[in-house]
This record gives structure tokens, sequence and C-alpha cells, in this order.
């Protein structure tokens, strides 16, 4: 027993960036509120009776005008409260970027405490482009950090995005999986699945698993799940396929 009682569970945090801007009003932002209770329910009963499972923690991050940490640190499930978002202002991506990018350090509250920390799952939800000053370099600084490149990264972009949102959105999911919804009627099925998908993968895999084959394991693992679903485009990203981001295109 004494053995048992010392043993070290892994944890996982997954962290949700979520556009709150005024293109995201009404079914959109609706879908995701819908949707985060729903998948807090589902994945408490799936830890309950799945005893090998890494701890799932959530942090959820808006941007709209404002970047608000809106749960942080990362809460375990049975902590995590979601409390409905409503949308409005501009895109501020980039100092959401620069947010995460200074939590996914050891030395921050994100890891805090003395056990063993799966990389992380980042999960994107977006349906714009960035206006703020400086996103470009802000996305680069993220995308470069060390636990972010080990760690899974989701981006879903949603009905009324355009070719300059979508390409911003594949670079922030290379090496992981790129998700476009064509239809409000499916996007809080998209949320759940590729959130559920994605956290039972990563946290199942056993603490000296290859992060890497863990990552494109996952990565597969959802993009089989929501391409399922009518209207959904989903693809693991090769980062060989980005056209690189040119500041002035969105200018």
């Amino acid at each position: 027993m004494a053995e048992k009682e010392t043993q070290i569970a892994d944890v996982l945090n997954v962290v949700f960036m979520v556009d709150t801007s005024g293109s995201m009003v009404g079914d959109k932002i609706n879908a995701v509120n819908a949707a985060m209770p729903q998948i807090k329910s589902e994945l408490m009963d799936y830890e309950q009776t799945n005893s090998h499972l890494a701890e799932l923690r959530f942090a959820v991050i808006t941007f709209d005008s404002n970047v608000l940490w809106r749960v942080a640190p990362p809460k375990p499930l049975a902590d995590f409260i979601w409390n409905d978002l409503s949308a409005n202002g501009m895109t501020c991506f980039g100092k959401a970027c620069k947010e995460v990018e200074q939590k996914l350090h050891k030395d921050t509250d994100f890891f805090k405490e003395m056990r063993r920390y799966k990389e992380p799952l980042v999960i994107l939800l977006s349906d714009g482009e960035p206006n703020d000053d400086g996103w470009e370099e802000n996305l680069a600084k993220l995308t470069n950090n060390t636990h972010f490149k080990k760690g899974t990264h989701i981006a879903i972009a949603l009905e009324g995005i355009e070719a300059e949102g979508e390409a911003v959105l594949r670079n922030f999911a290379a090496e992981g999986c790129y998700i476009k919804v064509n239809g409000l009627s499916v996007i809080k099925n998209v949320i759940r699945l590729a959130t559920m998908t994605a956290s039972k993968s990563l946290s199942s895999s056993g603490s000296m698993t290859n992060v890497k084959v863990a990552n494109t394991q996952a990565v597969n693992n959802v993009v089989n799940a929501v391409s399922a679903i009518p209207g959904v485009q989903a693809e693991a990203v090769d980062p060989s396929s980005i056209t690189p981001l040119d500041a002035s295109d969105y200018n």
C-alpha cells in the first residue's frame, strides 16, 4: 500500500485559446459555450473509469480587444468551471500567443508541482485573422517554444474564415492538426470530439512514450474522428506545406 501511495501521477495540461472577437457573436460563441461543460462531464467520466490516465487539467485564455486568462493556472476537471463567454471587439491573437508562450516554461504556475508533466495540448478556436500589432513575432515565438513544439496543437477554423486567417491557423498547427469547419450546426460537435479524442489519446500514453510518437498518434486520431463529420476538413499539417507569413499581407 505504501508504494501505491507514493506513486507520482502524470499531468496533462489542456490549454484552450478562444477567439471572442465580434465575428464570433451568435452561433459560434454559443457553440463553444455549449461544448465545454459537456467536454468536462464526459472526460470526468472517462478519468473515473480509467485509473491509468494522466490527470487532465484545463486552462482557458480568450482574445478580442483584450486578452484574458479565464482559467489559470490549469484546473483539474473537478474544479474547472466554465462561465459562458460573449463576443465583441478586435482579434488580438498575437497578444494571446505571447501570454501562452510565457506560461509554457517549467518555472511557471503551469508546472508548479513536483509531478511529471506531459507536453501540453493547446487548442485554438478562431474564425478570423489577427489585427493586433506584432502578432507575427508573438506567433513565431510561441511556435518555437520547446513545450509547444513537443506538445500537441490543434487549430479549429470556424465558418467565415478567409484565406489570410487560414494561413495563420495553419502556421499555428504545424506538426499538429488543422480543422476547417463549414457549417454552424456542427461546431459544437467538432470542438467536443477533437478535444475528447486528443485528451484521451495523450492522457493514456505511457510516461516513457516518445513524445513525437504520442503527438503523431493523437493528431491522426483527431483527423480520423472529426473527418467523419459532414462539412469538416481535417489534416495533419506538414511544416513543409506551410506558406511563410508575410506581415504585408495583413495590413
